[in-house]
């Protein structure tokens, strides 16, 4: 059995998420973002939950709480007052 961790042909799990990009923060954090509807919408996933960001006129993705503002020279992502990233760099995307 393919994958059975008691015969030796176990394989580590990828970590980063399918179809997602990981980004790596000025303070070692660490977040995915997903991108779907031809790029309209951008999906945050963190450890323990997934959130819709959708794009706005202005570039940002926000659902009036979380906001994601990519940049070629370091994203930001805040989400209130307890998430609050900054300089985040995109790493490569993971395919299916």
């Amino acid at each position: 059995m393919d994958g059975d961790i008691f015969n030796g042909k176990a394989r580590e799990m990828p970590r980063t998420p399918a179809g997602s990009v990981a980004y790596l923060c000025d303070n070692n954090a660490q977040f995915y973002v997903r991108f779907l509807n031809n790029g309209n919408d951008a999906w945050i996933i963190y450890p323990d939950h997934e959130v819709n960001l959708p794009k706005q006129a202005d570039g940002r993705y926000t659902n009036g709480s979380a906001v994601f503002t990519p940049s070629m020279t370091g994203a930001t992502l805040t989400d209130g007052e307890k998430v609050n990233f900054s300089d985040c760099k995109a790493q490569a995307e993971r395919k299916k």
